[in-house]
């Protein structure tokens, strides 16, 4: 289920290679039955697959052990195009698998590898250490760090481009209007997404993160707000402030559900019992990646500088939040699951904290200041079922709120 993913925290860059849950090239995987599997290729894979099959969700019916080969051999589609000729087994549903055989989605950057490793230089590695190391046993996450000199010096030295400018003008063009934040705010912004983009293909990321106050707050280059949310809108995981679950999270979200989600500072709303989520990054896309994007606000964030896509959230709309618990020492992964739906786009100003902040109203929850979790990924549609079946299937413990 997870891929590389780029890590930025404190004073180092960091990059990680992840395993997969179940098998990677087939999204959606979904046993309805012992019988029945719910089913849907990517790419390369649709290949094998008839024409009514092809880029859609459909359900499989096959015999014999509940393995992804006996799934993948009801269908047509060759096993060795899923795990490759050198794996030598084909796990159970149950298992994870190390992949080395990665698809190529036009929205996520995909290349081919040979069960590749990628060294971590412990020089570099922030401490405490046991939540890098650890990650690797509950998430198979492996962490490669380099300096985070390397975005500043590539920020510095990065030339105004078309690319760049025209990223910046698509924003301006695209807003509902624009609040404080200048063109040249907003082609910082397109700069610093660059610049990610570019330190990711140079260390084959798939994802990233940073310690965006830490690293960038004392200089005068742009935090990368308005960048994070391209990325998600991309469909490239981008968490702020080097969490390693809100990582997870992202890439669960995107890859499970296609589309991305926002990345929240959950604050209880007593008078209303509801949980407000703010943040300073969030996609435009949320009803997916093949959907339009959701009306935006160019402003600053709340710090006064830099751009940032203020998204309007629909009210009413079905919202799932999810957080995925994995740093605590010696114990096991958590997902904290909660639904419920949009109340209101709460206005900053008046209201203090970051710019953008959504107010949802979750199903069963009264006591909002016992509400549980922090930096939880809010995203469109009610998934909690889908999210619990994924939890059974890979033997994660589910705590709904």
């Amino acid at each position: 289920m997870f891929s590389r993913i780029l890590q930025m925290k404190n004073d180092v860059l960091g990059f990680c290679h992840l395993s997969f849950v179940v098998c990677f090239g087939i999204r959606g995987f979904r046993i309805i039955g012992m019988k029945r599997a719910h089913l849907r290729f990517y790419e390369e894979l649709n290949d094998h697959l008839p024409e009514d099959k092809k880029k859609r969700s459909f359900v499989c019916s096959f015999a014999g052990e509940l393995t992804v080969a006996t799934v993948l051999k009801a269908t047509g589609v060759p096993v060795s195009k899923v795990f490759g000729a050198r794996t030598g087994h084909t796990p159970g549903i149950h298992q994870r698998v190390r992949h080395h055989c990665c698809f190529g989605a036009a929205r996520r950057m995909r290349h081919h590898h040979n069960h590749i490793k990628l060294r971590v230089n412990a020089d570099l590695l922030p401490k405490p250490i046991h939540s890098l190391a650890e990650a690797d046993a509950e998430l198979g996450i492996q962490l490669r760090v380099v300096p985070a000199s390397t975005f500043v010096d590539t920020y510095r030295t990065m030339p105004e481009s078309p690319e760049m400018m025209a990223l910046a003008d698509q924003y301006i063009r695209g807003a509902k209007k624009v609040v404080g934040a200048t063109r040249q705010d907003v082609l910082n912004g397109a700069r610093s997404y660059l610049v990610a983009r570019k330190i990711m293909q140079q260390e084959d990321a798939d994802g990233t993160s940073m310690d965006c106050l830490g690293v960038l707050g004392p200089t005068k280059m742009s935090l990368p707000c308005l960048a994070w949310s391209r990325m998600n809108d991309d469909g490239i995981p981008a968490a702020c402030e080097a969490d390693i679950g809100a990582v997870a999270s992202h890439v669960l979200v995107q890859y499970l559900f296609d589309r991305p989600g926002f990345q929240v500072d959950p604050v209880a709303e007593t008078s209303r019992k509801a949980i407000t989520g703010a943040h300073c990054s969030c996609p435009t896309r949320l009803n997916g990646y093949d959907k339009p994007a959701e009306p935006y606000v160019l402003r600053h964030h709340h710090a006064g500088r830099d751009a940032t896509a203020d998204t309007v959230w629909r009210v009413g709309q079905p919202v799932t939040s999810i957080d995925v618990l994995c740093e605590q020492k010696k114990e096991p992964v958590r997902i904290l699951i909660s639904s419920g739906s949009v109340l209101e786009n709460v206005a900053v100003p008046p209201a203090g904290g970051c710019v953008i902040s959504v107010m949802v109203k979750f199903e069963g929850v009264d006591d909002v200041l016992a509400y549980p979790g922090f930096h939880q990924i809010f995203f469109y549609g009610n998934y909690r079922q889908q999210l619990l079946e994924f939890c059974r299937l890979n033997k994660i413990e589910p705590q709904v709120a």
